[in-house]
């Protein structure tokens, strides 16, 4: 049968009857399993309007349906892995052509439904993407109800996330939840759940690449669509690192307090904090800055930053002169970390703030609590007693102040004391205005009667003896500002007493030669005086050189050197020379003492 059925058709090849012959010669060749025979003669006959059309397209796909299966084939490379595409076998190919074309005569019949899964999975398979994923998009928007349309969607999302091809992903995530049969369907979850996790892979790939603000603008577009998703407080985070890398410190800031007011049990937020912290104060946004780095050192006492933290939100608040709150984050840190090396500077922080409300009680409280943290000889010991007494001294109670300076005093001078140049400049400033007022007295002893100049001037002797013991003091003290100053009121005080004595009034009375000899008499006892207080300006002004201390005392005292002798100076020699104050005895001639009789 099947050799005159294949004359006839070689003879009459478009006779009535070849069509019918045809078809049963592909039948024949199916029956004895020549379907790869069949499967030709079903197409030919199915590209021919008849009644054998949709049997024969089906028939030829299932007689290569037969072939495929009957043969054992190379393993492939896993799904979607497949870097270039490889040749589709033969049979596979022809197995495709069959099913394409069964389709295409029957796009409407559901038979076609699996055929056109088949021939797209068999091209994905073998590494054909563009055309597979092509077929299965078609799929799903021609089928979207039907198991090969689900599946459809499940391999094209699986492909591209595989792929990390997240821009693709999201727009096929998009077209197919604007499909209503396929949103309202089962796979509306996997859709939704596959678009938040490529939205992310998107942004991160986005910020991977350097491209910050992209990234962020992605992150915080996740964040807005998937406010509720688990990660939604990662997406916030990470659009903070990005705008903070792009230099956008505003927008950090911005978000990093909607992700503490969104997610405030996030594990970000930690980090959140601190570095909405920092960048306040990177901005000079002190008030916010403080704000934040003492919730973070309260939130969370027992990390490592919170010490730094909790320290610097009360400098911040020191500097913005809210003493009573600096103070209790001062207090609270020495209260937390007592060992921390900071907690010592945080007690003599709270001793200033004080000093500064004029809570002088509190002040001198915290001064001596600061000293008592170190030992009895050391330099931070001696300069917070100092500020204690100084406090002391200065507002209400003085003598208090004085003792306490007089024993600083003692250990000060001893021969083991260590420098503590800060304790001393307070030690001898107290020391000094403590001597101002007789210093002032003893400016203003007048020798205003020969009959008394005698008495007048011996009365004054000793008190200058007495006051400049008392400058030497301060001197011995080492501190150079009141060494200088202390050397200048010397000065000015043996040139007080010269100028006192060279205009002292003669006796009445007496003649022109006991005149001359009483002028003769209390020149011997001025002049020297006179050198005196010049030998003591000069020391004033070396010794300023010397310790390199330049005050106002430095300028009287080079002052007075150029009013004493314009040439000498600038060039002085520096000498060493230890006081010795009102060295000469004053001399009288009997002759001039009984004139003040």
């Amino acid at each position: 049968a099947l050799r005159l059925y294949n004359m006839y058709l070689a003879n009459f090849p478009k006779a009535k009857e070849a069509y019918d012959l045809r078809y049963y010669m592909a039948e024949i060749h199916f029956t004895f399993k020549n379907y790869d025979k069949a499967s030709d003669e079903y197409y030919k006959v199915s590209q021919l309007e008849g009644k054998f059309r949709k049997k024969s397209a089906r028939s030829a796909v299932a007689s290569m349906k037969n072939i495929v299966e009957a043969k054992k084939y190379k393993k492939l490379p896993p799904l979607g892995q497949i870097s270039k595409a490889m040749k589709v076998p033969q049979e596979k190919a022809k197995y495709i052509k069959m099913l394409d074309n069964f389709v295409a005569l029957l796009p409407k019949d559901r038979i076609g439904h699996p055929m056109r899964y088949t021939a797209a999975f068999t091209l994905f398979e073998y590494g054909h993407y563009g055309k597979s994923l092509g077929r299965f998009e078609k799929i799903v928007n021609d089928l979207p109800k039907t198991s090969q349309g689900k599946s459809s969607v499940k391999v094209i999302l699986s492909y591209y996330t595989e792929n990390k091809q997240w821009d693709k992903l999201i727009a096929v995530c998009r077209q197919f939840l604007g499909n209503k049969n396929i949103a309202n369907s089962k796979l509306k979850n996997n859709l939704n759940r596959t678009l938040r996790d490529s939205l992310f892979g998107q942004a991160v790939r986005l910020s991977k690449q350097k491209k910050y603000l992209q990234a962020a603008q992605a992150f915080v577009a996740y964040q807005g669509e998937f406010s509720r998703a688990r990660n939604a407080p990662d997406a916030l985070y990470n659009a903070t690192l990005n705008y903070f890398n792009d230099g956008k410190v505003e927008d950090a800031i911005s978000k990093g307090k909607l992700l503490l007011k969104k997610y405030p049990k996030s594990k970000h937020v930690k980090n959140v904090v601190l570095d909405i912290a920092q960048s306040h104060e990177s901005l000079a946004e002190f008030k916010n800055a403080a704000i934040y780095l003492e919730r973070y050192a309260k939130s969370y006492p027992n990390t490592k930053k919170s010490r730094l933290t909790l320290y610097n939100a009360a400098t911040l608040n020191k500097g913005l002169k809210n003493y009573r709150k600096s103070i209790d984050l001062y207090l609270r840190f020495k209260k937390f970390y007592p060992k921390d090396s900071l907690a010592k500077a945080a007690l003599f922080e709270v001793a200033q703030l004080y000093e500064k409300m004029e809570n002088y009680n509190q002040a001198v409280k915290y001064y001596q609590q600061h000293a008592w943290q170190f030992d009895v000889n050391s330099e931070p010991y001696f300069y917070s007693m100092a500020l204690s007494a100084d406090i002391q001294f200065n507002h209400g109670n003085r003598k208090g102040g004085l003792k306490q300076f007089d024993r600083l005093y003692a250990k000060l001078i001893g021969k083991k004391s260590v420098p503590a140049f800060d304790a001393r400049r307070l030690v001898a400033r107290a020391m000094f205005q403590d001597i101002n007022k007789q210093f002032s007295q003893f400016q203003s002893i007048k020798i205003s009667r020969a009959s008394k100049i005698e008495k007048d001037v011996k009365y004054k002797q000793n008190r200058l003896s007495y006051i400049a013991r008392k400058y030497q003091k301060i001197i011995d003290l080492g501190s150079g500002e009141f060494t200088v100053a202390s050397l200048y009121r010397v000065a000015e005080m043996n040139e007080n007493f010269a100028d006192g004595l060279l205009s002292a009034p003669a006796p009445k009375g007496a003649t022109q030669l006991q005149v001359d000899q009483f002028r003769s008499s209390v020149e011997k006892v001025a002049f020297p005086l006179r050198e005196e207080s010049e030998k003591y300006f000069e020391m004033a002004y070396n010794r300023s050189k010397e310790v390199q201390t330049f005050t106002n005392w430095t300028r009287l005292a080079r002052s007075k050197m150029t009013q004493i002798n314009e040439e000498k100076y600038p060039l002085v020699n520096e000498r060493n020379v230890k006081a010795e104050y009102l060295s000469h005895r004053l001399i009288w001639q009997d002759d001039v003492a009984k004139l003040g009789n």
